[in-house]
């Protein structure tokens, strides 16, 4: 057993050191590859010749016509335009959808707020066009509203329609609808929403 253990201690620093050397063995290999002479006592070794194997003279340089160049130039600039193009669509793509969701969302939140009548003055501004309607006019849907708030003043009525952008004062005292406005119908009726609200 002492021989047994005495053979053991007497190989393990070898088993060690051949194992560092098959762990490493890559940078080794790359560090002896850019040896050029190695001496170990009297012994000396020279590597020149592996070393002029490696490397080589470069060539003559090649020569590149302005056509070429010119070539080159234009691919480039013919790919750049097209990558340039291809993000400007796509961000344009995404500024689109953005503002229809926000209008979307502007119009569901003015649809929540706004009173029936306002939505029927709003299709008969609509059919008036740029002509717009006149004072009287406007003010039939206000006195002819039902359930509106007692003491809910005829220029809060208005003025909730102008400031949701969707009808605009037409000179002399009258009112039109706007494209908003317009839009808002369309929105309306494409989105089945119920119109006669009873207020």
């Amino acid at each position: 057993m002492e021989v047994l253990l005495g053979y053991t201690q007497v190989l393990v620093w070898p088993l060690v050191i051949v194992g560092l050397v098959w762990m490493l063995r890559r940078q080794i290999r790359s560090l002896l590859d850019r040896l050029s002479s190695a001496k170990w006592g009297p012994v000396q070794a020279d590597f020149q010749q592996q070393l002029e194997a490696h490397s080589e003279e470069p060539g003559p340089p090649v020569e590149v016509s302005g056509d070429a160049l010119q070539q080159e130039y234009d691919d480039w600039q013919e790919a750049y335009s097209q990558e340039i193009a291809e993000r400007d669509a796509a961000i344009q793509k995404l500024v689109e959808e953005n503002a229809g969701w926000r209008t979307a969302y502007h119009f569901e939140r003015t649809y929540n707020l706004i009173f029936g009548s306002q939505i029927r003055l709003l299709e008969y501004l609509a059919g008036r066009g740029d002509a717009g309607a006149d004072l009287r006019g406007v003010y039939a849907f206000y006195a002819g509203a039902h359930f509106v708030p007692e003491g809910y003043p005829f220029q809060s009525y208005m003025g909730f329609l102008k400031t949701q952008g969707v009808v605009e004062e037409s000179p002399p005292n009258g009112y039109r609808i706007t494209e908003l406005g317009v839009r808002f119908i369309v929105y309306l009726n494409e989105s089945k929403h119920n119109k006669l609200k009873p207020f």
